[in-house]
Parts: C-alpha cells; sequence; structure tokens
C-alpha cells in the first residue's frame, strides 16, 4: 500500500482522534468523519488480506455511529468509553494479525 495512501486513510484521521480527544468542542466533527474514513478502508483493507481490519472496521464504524448519537443527543455515550473502544479494538486486531500471521 503506498505511503500517501496509508497517511491519507489513516495516519490522518488517527490525528483527528488525537485532536478531538484534546478539544472538546471539534470532537464530534473531527471524530464522525475520522472513524468513518478509518472503518471505510479497514473494510477494503481487509478484501486485500489485512486481518486486524477485520475487527477494526467494525469498531471503527461503532465508532462513529455511536459519537453519531451522542452528537445528536439520541443516546448519551460517554467520549472516554467510545475511546477506549477504539485503542482496545485497534489491540485486539493487531493482535490476531500478529498470531495468525506467525
Amino acid at each position: 500500500m503506498s505511503p500517501i495512501l496509508l497517511w491519507l486513510l489513516w495516519w490522518a484521521p488517527a490525528l483527528l482522534v488525537v485532536v478531538g480527544a484534546l478539544v472538546p468542542r471539534v470532537r464530534n466533527a473531527l471524530w464522525i468523519p475520522a472513524f468513518a474514513v478509518m472503518g471505510s478502508a479497514c473494510i477494503w483493507a481487509a478484501t486485500l488480506g489485512y486481518i486486524h481490519c477485520l475487527v477494526t472496521a467494525p469498531v471503527f464504524l461503532a465508532a462513529a455511529i455511536a459519537t453519531i448519537l451522542d452528537a445528536r443527543a439520541i443516546r448519551r455515550i460517554d467520549w472516554r468509553i467510545t475511546l477506549i473502544l477504539v485503542l482496545v479494538g485497534n489491540a485486539l486486531g493487531n493482535a490476531l494479525e500478529w498470531f495468525i500471521a506467525r
């Protein structure tokens, strides 16, 4: 995968997630598209054989949905829970890839 594509689809959105965690007033505006892009990119990457994306794609998409529900006041979901679940899901996905790819 090209380094530019890698930057645009994962690292730039990940940076937006970090900024959103640090700046509450822009969190929803940054997190919704960031998680949606990462989740969509992981769906595509899973078709290319990236095992961890089988776990991270639904985690990122669920995080985007959770952020939308919280932003629209449909369901209160603490942003810290969303962030923790994303970090845990990412760690589990990468651990899975590491064990399978050995």
